[in-house]
């Protein structure tokens, strides 16, 4: 193959397509020779030749045969001019953060709280609870139901049934009707003093109703004072209505139970059901005391075993465990 001239194969090929392409004027009054049909002209007017030096005043543009260049202005290479404007962008970044003191993130990112649960051994639940928040919060029908849920049912306040109703016909049959189960358990654990009868008499059922009167007047005293300030921040129609809302929307709503230095209950704790999993039951049961009714006024206390749950509750990066009411 013959050498290329100094024009590249591009001026080669223009050289070889002149013969085929017309070099007449398109009108006899055009004054202006077409693009590409005529040879370019020196600045003396002739004609240049194929190959032949590029003019002073020509314009210098970069082609896939040769050494890209710029209009107007010296050769240059692409990947080089890339990393010159690289590094003068990172001196400027440079310039901008060094010596700066960023505080440590507050945020979290996402999966920390289900890993948690994970590595202390909680139950997967079948369906993830924060999901199911949301998709009562973008509902347009869920959220009205749930609502309605919680104002019906639990909205309208709360009130104590006594077990036994002393204005109430048959108030008398009752207590002796209790007296008579009481008075049977005893016989049947051994304690039931020697000569006492089951059944017992209208004197004895009539003292012991008006005891029975006087203890029931004061319990719901005490039940209606408690349950006036057992929550610290709302009533307990309120956390019973978003008890209800957790219920709904996840299937699990917890309180948690503080007592005082007695032992006695004294408030209750809304926790939100999102944050709480169950860990796995015990391996071993052990033994516990549960109460059983006798009468409709009367407990007694039994001994069982059974395997007992904790529960777990994530948030932030403390982990607090509990467990059930009554462990």
């Amino acid at each position: 193959m013959p050498p290329l001239g100094p024009g590249g194969p591009c001026a080669e090929r223009r050289q070889s397509l002149r013969p085929l392409l017309s070099l007449g004027r398109a009108t006899p009054r055009a004054g202006v020779h077409r693009r590409g049909l005529h040879p370019r002209r020196t600045p003396g007017g002739a004609p240049r030749r194929a190959g032949g030096p590029w003019p002073a005043r020509a314009r210098r543009l970069s082609h896939p045969h040769g050494p890209p260049g710029l209009r107007g202005g010296p050769s240059v290479t692409v990947p080089a001019e890339v990393h010159q404007a690289e590094e003068r962008l990172q001196s400027i970044l440079k310039a901008v953060v060094v010596g700066a003191r960023v505080d440590e993130p507050a945020s979290r990112p996402g999966g920390e709280d289900a890993l948690a649960f994970s590595e202390a051994g909680a139950l997967q639940p079948p369906y993830e609870p924060e999901a199911l928040c949301l998709l009562v919060e973008h509902s347009n029908s869920l959220r009205q139901n749930v609502d309605a849920y919680a104002t019906n049912i639990d909205g309208f306040g709360y009130r104590f049934e006594p077990a036994i109703d002393f204005d109430a016909d048959g108030a008398r049959e009752k207590v002796a009707d209790a007296m008579a189960l009481e008075r049977a358990a005893a016989h049947d654990a051994g304690t039931l003093p020697a000569g006492t009868p089951l059944r017992p008499t209208a004197e004895e059922v009539a003292a012991h109703a008006e005891e029975v009167r006087q203890q029931a007047r004061v319990e719901k005293a005490r039940l209606e004072s408690f349950f006036d300030f057992c929550c610290f921040d709302g009533s307990f129609v309120e956390l019973r209505r978003r008890t209800r809302h957790d219920v709904e929307v996840t299937g699990n709503a917890y309180w948690e139970v503080l007592r005082d230095g007695k032992g006695d209950i004294a408030r209750f704790v809304y926790v939100p059901s999102y944050t709480v999993r169950l860990l796995p039951l015990d391996k071993e049961a052990v033994e516990v005391r549960e109460r059983v009714r006798i009468s409709a006024v009367s407990f007694d206390t039994v001994s069982t075993r059974r395997r007992l749950r904790r529960y777990l509750q994530v948030q932030g990066s403390e982990r607090v465990y509990f467990k059930s009411f009554g462990d």
